[in-house]
């Protein structure tokens, strides 16, 4: 990671950016986001420390729906790259039952959390310190191009099922 990387990343204000669904809070959005949700006032209550996804979608479905109508209009705004088509459920805790679905390419603008599987390789050979491996990212990929990655990541989003992960309940 960069100097300019680590330090914008210690400027992050988590009471500045809440996003809380059913009063929990699930996520951060980033200062220079929040103009981008006001076109929702239907959707979003904004105050002067959280956005919070409307009361009246009370539900799984309604509230799924309703994020997936302002992502959709985020993505063809160029606000949300990186579209995946893969479903990530917005949750704090591995098992917990999700507060809604959404797009995996905007969990990063909703700051929620997410899951994922990660591989490094070390490199160790008599009479040397052990190296490890790291992978750069290619220049064409939406999210962090050319930064240093993994050598093998991939998200979990919510279709991974049984085959090793475990059984999900489904709703």
């Amino acid at each position: 990671m960069s100097l300019p990387a680590i330090v914008a990343a210690r400027r992050f204000d988590a009471s500045a950016h809440s996003f809380y669904i059913d009063r929990e809070r699930v996520g951060w959005i980033r200062r220079i986001d929040e103009p981008a949700v006001y076109s929702w006032p239907d959707v979003f209550h904004i105050d002067q420390t959280s956005i919070r996804l409307a009361d009246t979608f009370s539900d799984l479905n309604a509230r799924s729906a309703a994020l997936g109508a302002v992502i959709g209009m985020l993505a063809a705004d160029g606000r949300i790259p990186g579209w995946r088509n893969e479903t990530y459920a917005i949750r704090n805790a591995f098992e917990a039952e999700p507060l809604a679905f959404i797009e995996r390419a905007a969990s990063r603008f909703f700051g929620t959390m997410t899951y994922a599987v990660h591989l490094n390789g070390i490199v160790e050979e008599p009479g040397r310190a052990p190296e490890l491996w790291i992978a750069r990212r290619s220049e064409t990929k939406a999210t962090d191009p050319g930064m240093l990655d993994n050598v093998v990541a991939g998200g979990i989003g919510w279709s991974v099922s049984a085959g090793g992960w475990g059984s999900r309940k489904r709703s």
